[in-house]
C-alpha cells in the first residue's frame, strides 16, 4: 500500500485527496511524522476541505503536538468562520491545553453557528 500511495503522490502531486489517502496509509503504517506531512499537503492544496484539516490535526493531537493542532484550527476558522465542527475541535483543544475561558468561548461560537450541534 506505501508503495501505491507513494507512486500516486508523485503522478497526482496536485491532487488533495491522494496526499489524504498516502496520510492514512502512513497512520496504519504508525508512521506519524509521514502522516502530518501528507495531511499538511493535502491542507496546502485545498486549504477549505475540513476533512483534510481536521486530519491534520488529529494526526498532531495523535504525536501529542496540541500547540500545533491548535493553529491549525485557528488557521482553518481564519478561511472558515461559519464552519460550527472547527469552532467545536478548537474548544476540545483549547481545553485540554487549559485554556478554559478560551474553550468556553470557542464553544459558545460553534453553538451559535449550529445550536443543535
Amino acid at each position: 500500500a506505501q508503495a501505491v500511495a507513494a507512486a500516486a503522490t508523485e503522478r497526482f502531486p496536485y491532487v488533495a485527496r491522494v496526499w489524504l489517502e498516502s496520510a492514512a496509509i502512513h497512520r496504519a503504517r504508525n508512521a506519524p511524522e509521514d502522516e502530518v506531512a501528507s495531511c499538511r499537503r493535502a491542507v496546502e492544496l485545498n486549504p477549505t476541505w475540513n476533512r483534510a484539516i481536521h486530519a491534520m490535526a488529529d494526526a498532531l493531537e495523535r504525536s501529542h503536538r496540541l500547540d500545533e493542532a491548535r493553529e491549525v484550527y485557528r488557521r482553518a476558522i481564519a478561511r472558515l468562520p461559519m464552519e460550527a465542527d472547527l469552532h467545536a475541535a478548537l474548544a476540545s483543544i483549547d481545553w485540554r491545553l487549559g485554556r478554559e475561558q478560551d474553550a468556553l468561548a470557542a464553544v459558545e461560537r460553534a453553538l451559535r453557528l449550529s445550536p443543535t450541534m
